[in-house]
């Protein structure tokens, strides 16, 4: 059967791929706005998506990726559309080389600050340098202890290592593995002392800790992140993202205010659309088959609000099963691909509305898709279908509302269990072969009845049975409404 899409159909879609309106996505300079309203000396978003520059967001000192960094894969802490540099085992950094003077601290007042957010990933005891400003040895004459400042793990701790003199010294602080942490550096040298704050600080709810540090009285010429160029390198394993140089202290409010702007902990919507990258079958759960590398699972990755959409685009190049054994949840599907995508597995598909969108959405812009997998709804969702969708397993409304519109096809070809709940149509076809619990409310829609049929003894409401079956439409009134021809 040929499908033509009317105009208004067509506009709606162009305002589900389009509009960030309507999924509340927040825009990716939303943080990098909060950041340069500081004014950094140096800021290094780290979300070059290829290539070897890292920019300099405000001055002249562009970076170089050496070895064999992550790029483009890694989604930012900021949660905001943009992305974080991973530097995976081997040696891999990026360096500016040589600096100018706006990444050496003090500041005329005789203090500065280094911010940035880091995902450590856990490696023994050895060092692991954050950022160091501190020379190679031999570089331009210095001894490598011509240090600056330089931060870095060692035990899971934070340390600070200020040059020749000076000791190692611990913050005290415990960071967390395989998460990421916002760090502000607060270094007042007339004090003599350093304080940090761990995600924004008590004024955000995070912590602080000082030692007696000042910075190092030299200007290296060479600043690392993600590594020292100790005789034995000091590598870095993880991700950093959004690192920051300022010539002067932040303030309480203005560390609380950054890491609140991140979204993932208190600004933006935190909406996060997350694709298959895969051209074949393969794992809901295994992070390699999505783009960026995060498992679209609202309950495993704690998005703020829950918001997060999983999106079956170009990549799939032939009929493909994404399969899943553990239950998984979204609040948002769509399908973008003319070939069939068919979702199956032992575990379910739960729908459940994040804070960016009062509805749960399923959008199927192209193609004919199936879910193979038991599919439930924890809030009112919307179903936009130009193409098909077919629920071949169990769809449990949960006393929710299945919002059918657009000028395709919604099948329901097993029991569909509602524990109340109902479907409403406004548009395209709802048909299928299986057994209805509940209302279904036509606005719009053309029913089309399937083949076959199921026993009403596994429908939890018989009395609002409604049967899609032999052809013919079978009901116990009073729940079907403006169907009657």
């Amino acid at each position: 059967m040929k499908m033509i899409l009317s105009r208004q159909f067509h506009r709606s879609v162009i305002f589900i791929l389009f509009s960030a309106g309507s999924y509340g996505v927040a825009r990716s300079d939303d943080y990098a706005t909060t950041i340069l309203s500081s004014g950094p000396a140096a800021y290094w978003r780290l979300g070059e998506l290829n290539g070897t520059v890292a920019s300099d967001q405000v001055g002249n000192n562009n970076g170089t990726y050496e070895g064999a960094p992550t790029l483009g894969v890694i989604p930012s802490a900021t949660q905001d559309g943009d992305m974080a540099v991973g530097f995976p085992t081997n040696d891999s950094y990026m360096v500016v080389n040589p600096t100018t003077s706006a990444v050496d601290l003090p500041g005329p007042d005789g203090t500065g600050a280094v911010e940035l957010w880091f995902n450590w990933q856990g490696h023994g005891n050895r060092r692991e340098a954050m950022i160091s400003n501190r020379p190679q040895h031999g570089f331009q004459g210095q001894s490598q202890d011509h240090a600056n400042y330089h931060y870095y793990m060692r035990d899971g701790e934070v340390f600070s290592y200020g040059g020749t003199g000076f000791g190692e010294d611990s913050f005290g602080y415990q960071a967390p593995i395989d998460e990421w942490t916002h760090l502000v550096f607060n270094t007042d040298n007339h004090a003599n002392q350093t304080t940090l704050f761990v995600n924004g600080g008590l004024a955000a709810g995070g912590s602080e800790h000082t030692i007696t540090r000042s910075f190092g009285a030299w200007e290296p010429g060479q600043l690392y992140i993600g590594r020292f160029p100790h005789s034995t390198p000091e590598i870095f394993t993880g991700s950093i993202d959004e690192v920051a140089i300022y010539k002067r202290n932040l303030t309480h409010e203005e560390i609380a205010a950054h890491f609140q702007a991140a979204s993932l902990t208190g600004g933006g919507t935190g909406v996060d659309s997350i694709q298959w990258k895969t051209a074949g079958s393969g794992d809901w759960n295994a992070q390699t088959n999505w783009m960026p590398l995060i498992v679209p699972d609202a309950n495993s990755f704690g998005i703020k609000g829950g918001n997060i959409t999983a999106i079956f685009g170009d990549a799939i190049e032939s009929k493909q099963t994404v399969y899943t054994d553990e239950d998984v949840t979204v609040s948002g599907l769509q399908f973008v691909n003319s070939h069939r995508v068919v979702v199956a597995g032992s575990g379910s598909i739960t729908l459940a509305a994040g804070t960016a969108d009062p509805n749960a959405r399923i959008d199927v812009v192209l193609g004919n898709h199936e879910f193979q997998a038991p599919v439930h709804l924890s809030s009112d969702t919307n179903a936009l279908i130009a193409g098909s969708l077919s629920f071949n397993n169990v769809l449990n409304l949960g006393g929710n509302t299945l919002n059918k519109t657009g000028g395709g096809t919604l099948n329901i070809n097993n029991k569909l269990n509602t524990g109340g709940g109902s479907i409403q149509g406004t548009g395209g076809v709802i048909g299928g072969d299986g057994a209805i619990g509940g209302d279904l409310i036509n606005s719009g829609s053309t029913i089309s009845p399937g083949t076959s049929s199921t026993t009403s003894s596994a429908v939890p409401e018989p009395s609002a049975l409604i049967l899609l079956s032999l052809g013919m439409l079978c009901l116990s009134f009073p729940h079907l409404r403006g169907c009657d021809s």
